[in-house]
């Protein structure tokens, strides 16, 4: 992963619909409570489905991050990079934040711990691998 965040020339795209939606879909589901892991996985399904629909435009899934950032001590946000290669390996980025969300939807130990580190990141595997993995363990 690092050598694709750190590769010369990455294409940023545009930050299209089907991407942006992916915040506003799950945006106003938060619950009170949560832990850092829990708003990761409600994002989940969601980034999971952009990839497979940009695979099916010919772009292969390299890897990305989903991040939750600390704002002050009222807010956080979202965002998210997933990092393709087209046919002609040349580098596609596709990006998307959320709007601010309130940091009481988080546990005290959350709200600690993101006050602490400001960012806190999640890897975002190929959704294939995870379902190998799966059948794997049956």
């Amino acid at each position: 992963m690092k050598e694709v965040i750190s590769a010369v020339g990455v294409a940023s795209k545009v930050v299209e619909s089907a991407v942006s939606s992916v915040f506003s879909i799950v945006d106003g589901i938060f619950k009170s409570n949560m832990e850092l892991t829990e708003i990761a996985n409600i994002y989940s399904k969601r980034l999971d489905e952009l990839i497979l629909s940009e695979e099916k435009k010919e772009l292969k899934y390299v890897g990305g991050t989903f991040n939750i950032i600390y704002l002050n001590d009222v807010a956080f946000e979202t965002n998210f990079e997933l990092y393709f290669q087209d046919k002609a390996k040349s580098w596609v980025k596709k990006e998307a934040k959320s709007k601010p969300q309130k940091m009481s939807f988080l546990k005290d130990t959350a709200k600690i711990e993101l006050q602490k580190l400001k960012k806190v990141s999640f890897e975002i595997d190929h959704p294939k691998e995870e379902k190998e993995d799966a059948n794997e363990q049956l």
